[in-house]
């Protein structure tokens, strides 16, 4: 079913409508915007940001309509870990001027009465471009997202991209999908919840967008404490790394048999998969990671080297410049080149040459009895 929805929510053709509600003109900030052909709600958060959906955002740079004016989209972003997933579904949009429009702030969902605000149709296939909004309720809140809305009172075509606004008129969530028939309740993504689109929203609010070479500027600048919000997506987690600046996190962490990306964490608790431990603030793996030299292996791929010795069925690592290797490898001739491995190329896996060993001896033992 979710993978219905998400691949429902993914063609902007079929985005969310407010289905039971009524006109709405008391929700100014608001607003419909459209990008690359396609029509979707957003709200203005800034005097010149307004936010939407990630699966909004298409190829060009569109318009925002303000109250009947228009403005510009100069500039985009996207949840750099997006990949058509809710809990990810962020973009925001700079306007080329200020909206004009009271922004709304932004708060943390709670479960019990929410107002959801869109410019979608009021059934599945209806026309849309009419800002309309219905009272009802949140019934889920997690980490990142929440769930709105039951047949009668719920989104529909459109409205992607549009608000959910608490009582005290704080925008809680971003709406982003439903199903195609405008009857189940609605996902939102929660823009309190990722870190990186408040700092959008702070730098393209500055009046020194520029100032700051590790800040949303345009420029990457690698060598930033927090990664830079311009660079591209880097090493997640588990992901091999050599360095600091490899990993999203700016945890490299492990030993001379292989590296990967790490998190940081008060608790194992704070741990998502791949990791399932706690270790001085950092989350990595229970046992050894998997790929790093000596970790068993029946293809390249397997390995963080990208080298795996068939012959002992375990990933290595290359030499030193002065043949030296990990304590408990050595640096043998594997595959046409020098690599540090456990095995001399008579090595089964699990431990399975040691009868190959008794059995030679064996036959040695035998020969020498006959002459």
């Amino acid at each position: 079913m979710i993978c219905a929805l998400l691949a429902w929510a993914l063609d902007v053709s079929a985005l969310a409508p407010i289905v039971g509600g009524s006109v709405d003109a008391g929700d100014p900030a608001v607003v419909s915007i459209a990008i690359g052909g396609g029509q979707c709600s957003g709200v203005v958060v800034a005097p010149r940001v307004v936010v939407t959906a990630a699966h909004c955002i298409a190829p060009g740079l569109g318009t925002v309509e303000l109250g009947g004016e228009t403005a510009n989209v100069v500039r985009t972003w996207v949840d750099r870990y997006y990949v058509g997933d809710v809990e990810h579904d962020l973009a925001a949009l700079l306007l080329d001027r200020d909206a004009g429009i009271t922004p709304l702030p932004i708060a943390a969902p709670v479960e019990g009465t929410v107002t959801l605000v869109g410019f979608g149709a009021m059934v599945a296939g209806g026309t849309r471009g009419e800002r309309h909004a219905v009272t009802t309720w949140i019934t889920t809140v997690t980490a990142r997202t929440a769930r709105a809305g039951e047949a009668g009172s719920t989104t529909c075509t459109g409205d992607s991209g549009g608000a959910a606004i608490d009582g005290n008129g704080a925008l809680v969530g971003l709406i982003t999908a439903g199903d195609a028939t405008c009857t189940a309740a609605s996902y939102l993504v929660r823009p309190d919840s990722e870190p990186q689109l408040a700092e959008v929203i702070a730098a393209w609010s500055s009046t020194c967008g520029t100032c700051d070479p590790c800040g949303f500027e345009g420029t990457c600048a690698t060598a930033c404490t927090e990664v830079d919000l311009d660079c591209p997506v880097g090493g997640l987690a588990g992901a091999t790394c050599a360095v600091a600046t490899d990993c999203e996190s700016r945890l490299c962490v492990g030993d001379a048999r292989g590296h990967y990306c790490a998190a940081a964490c008060a608790t194992t608790a704070d741990c998502e998969a791949p990791f399932s431990t706690c270790t001085a603030a950092t989350c990595g793996y229970e046992g050894d990671p998997p790929g790093i030299a000596g970790a068993r292996c029946a293809t390249n791929d397997e390995c963080r080297s990208g080298l795996c010795d068939l012959d002992a069925a375990a990933c290595t690592v290359p030499c030193g410049s002065d043949g030296s290797c990990p304590s408990g490898f050595s640096c043998l001739p594997v595959a046409a080149r020098q690599a540090c491995t456990t095995g001399g190329g008579c090595s089964v896996a699990e431990g399975g040459g040691s009868w190959l060993v008794v059995a030679a001896l064996g036959f040695i033992a035998r020969r020498r009895k006959a002459h």
